[in-house]
């Protein structure tokens, strides 16, 4: 008789991961929701992480070892040929899922044919396991989230679950560094995303995460991530564009009427297509400008407030006014 296959492959990708992966592998095992298998890819670990991944004898684990260290975008493309499941739901080797986290991923799953990526909610721990925050990226709007990963990645790598056929159809992961936000924006460009309200994660800082090790790398990552999406949106090659969607967003090097023109297009470009809530669009920005103006906008600070089709009467504040005011009457005497 043919195996049945699982619904979920659990997709690990570990290296040097000694000191935390026997508590990652755990998580999975005392999940709540059964139908899976752990697929492991061993990235020609030297220390004794493989030692450990056969130490645990349970059969829905499947490992994967390659013969040398081929990298982090390497190894977890292995999930693009190995994962047997329907849906791929992703681990890091020093993190920990919550017991109920497959089963809240999975049913969201069966509610909604048209998800095509699901997340949630991870507290922070530090290197002994102990909770010392929130991560406040995960936005469970799924019309405003669409949004701010323009911007920004709104989703926690080690919490995310993905159809297989979608994650196959993108080609899986083809940025180094910034690999899971290129992926995200990709999806999100043609299928349903979303994030959950409950917790289902537990993410570990400690001095190794890639973002700490490589952050300037990830950083010249993501201003060729934001060209392509921008080529996406219909937008030829601008650098200064690329930088207005990336953190710090108010550069100094970039004028205030390129952010003006940029934010104006988004506006306008979505009106006609309707591809993103126009009314929480149009807020975002608004917001967004009058930051940008309050930092750049010197004695003309109060004329670009009203700019249109940015300027949003309903949302504007009298605060917010007030201050342009001020802004720009204290730049024109500094200037005099």
């Amino acid at each position: 008789m043919k195996k049945k296959q699982p619904l979920v492959t659990v997709f690990m990708a570990a290296y040097n991961a000694e000191r935390y992966i026997a508590e990652a592998i755990k998580s999975i095992l005392n999940q709540t929701f059964t139908d899976y298998e752990l697929l492991i890819a061993n990235d020609g670990s030297t220390d004794k992480t493989l030692e450990i991944i056969n130490n645990f004898q349970d059969k829905r684990i499947r490992i994967i070892s390659n013969d040398t260290n081929r990298g982090l975008l390497y190894t977890r493309n292995v999930a693009l040929k190995e994962a047997k499941g329907k849906l791929i739901a992703i681990m890091d080797s020093d993190d920990f899922s919550l017991p109920d986290r497959l089963l809240v991923q999975v049913t969201a799953f069966k509610k909604d044919p048209s998800l095509a990526l699901y997340g949630g909610q991870a507290k922070v721990i530090d290197e002994d396991g102990k909770e010392i925050g929130i991560i406040q990226e995960s936005e469970t709007c799924p019309e405003l989230l669409k949004i701010k990963l323009l911007f920004q990645n709104t989703f926690v790598h080690s919490s995310m679950m993905i159809r297989t056929a979608v994650f196959k159809e993108m080609g899986g992961y083809q940025e180094p560094f910034a690999e899971d936000y290129d992926l995200f924006l990709r999806i999100a460009h043609r299928y349903r995303v979303a994030n959950s309200k409950e917790f289902i994660v537990l993410y570990r800082s400690h001095g190794d995460n890639v973002s700490n090790t490589v952050g300037e790398k990830i950083m010249q990552q993501l201003l060729p991530i934001k060209g392509k999406l921008l080529a996406r949106l219909g937008y030829v090659p601008d650098p200064d564009f690329e930088k207005i969607l990336t953190n710090p967003y108010i550069w100094p090097d970039v004028p205030v009427e390129k952010y003006k023109i940029l934010y104006t297009s988004l506006i306008i470009q979505n009106r006609r297509s309707h591809i993103l809530n126009p009314a929480l669009l149009e807020n975002y920005i608004f917001q967004k400008w009058y930051e940008v103006i309050m930092m750049k906008g010197g004695i003309n600070t109060v004329v670009l407030f009203f700019s249109n089709p940015i300027f949003q009467r309903e949302l504007a504040t009298f605060k917010q006014v007030r201050k342009t005011f001020k802004r720009s009457i204290k730049k024109l005497f500094i200037r005099k």
